[in-house]
């Protein structure tokens, strides 16, 4: 890898990945591996689905093992979500009231330092940030008030600059 795609990438292949593809799939890899879809079921509901991954070569024990760590992972009652669905949960019962809708949501954690990382395509920001629920919410909103594919294809080249607060 090193050799054929330079250090910073082959150094890539061995870290931790949590990635969301727009709008409802995202996967975890590094470890445990596992892909989700997250399904609306309506104003105050979401269906989570998740899959654990592997080799195909690897014995069906291990396989089964991990699938176990999986479940036990992310499932309901899982290490890493249960507690991120009470909070989720909490916020939604928070936002039916009249001072939310009157308000707007915060989300400038890390804001400003946001840059065009120099070896990758994409836009970065520090450690700890909220650049992807800006980055989110901005691509939502335009594929809601867009029209048409067209005019989608139209804005294509400003996100970067939405981002980046240009």
């Amino acid at each position: 890898l090193t050799a054929k795609y330079g250090p910073q990438r082959a150094r890539l292949f061995g870290g931790q990945w949590d990635t969301t593809i727009f709008p409802n799939c995202s996967f975890v890899m590094g470890g445990v591996n596992a892909f989700k879809q997250w399904i609306p079921r309506g104003p105050d509901s979401i269906e989570v689905l998740t899959w654990a991954f592997a080799e195909k070569s690897l014995p069906d024990d291990l396989k089964q093992r991990i699938a176990t760590v999986s479940h036990r992972m992310f499932g309901t009652a899982g290490l890493f979500e249960s507690d991120d669905g009470d909070a989720m949960e909490y916020c939604a019962q928070q936002n039916r009231g009249s001072a939310t809708r009157e308000t707007r949501v915060d989300s400038s954690m890390g804001r400003g330092t946001e840059r065009e990382d120099p070896i990758f395509p994409g836009i970065v920001g520090d450690y700890m940030n909220e650049l992807a629920q800006r980055g989110f919410y901005r691509y939502y909103a335009e594929c809601m008030s867009s029209s048409d594919w067209e005019t989608m294809r139209g804005n294509d080249g400003s996100w970067k600059n939405a981002l980046l607060g240009r």
